[in-house]
């Protein structure tokens, strides 16, 4: 069964129109396929085995993708950030610039936004902390 991971992988290949809606249709069919008979594939192997990316593709999409799963927690940040008073909706948004211009330029391990808010002053490493701990148990599954 697809995983939240590769439905955001096969959106962004889409978005980026390296492949069909009908080739994605059919990856996704035989990784249900293969899921009932106990056989868990990636969606980019599949992918791959198939022909419909180059390993090149895959990897700048798998990139995409990990950018694009931190951007939602460090949105997410942000706006937790702005709730308890600690910085501006103009504050999260720079760090959010800052953090896009780095990814568009390649650097390989992007700042998190709690880092960016530190450096910058807008934010102490306790509220840091404290911010992070929270986000944490909000993210937990309850018991």
């Amino acid at each position: 069964m697809a995983g939240d991971g590769d439905l955001v992988l096969g959106k962004l290949a889409l978005k980026n129109k390296y492949m069909s809606e009908a080739q994605l249709q059919e990856a996704l069919r035989a990784q249900r396929d293969l899921a009932e008979v106990g056989c868990e594939m990636a969606l980019g192997t599949i992918l791959l085995e198939r022909g419909y990316l180059t390993q090149e593709k895959l990897d700048i999409l798998l990139r995409l993708q990990q950018f694009t799963e931190l951007r939602e927690e460090d949105k997410r940040f942000g706006q937790l950030a702005v709730k308890n008073g600690f910085v501006t909706v103009e504050q999260v948004q720079e760090c959010l610039n800052i953090q896009l211009e780095l990814f568009n330029r390649g650097v390989k391990a992007v700042s998190r936004i709690g880092d960016l808010l530190a450096d910058k002053g807008f934010i102490s490493e306790q509220q840091k902390g404290a911010l992070l701990k929270t986000q944490s148990r909000l993210k937990a599954p309850p018991p």
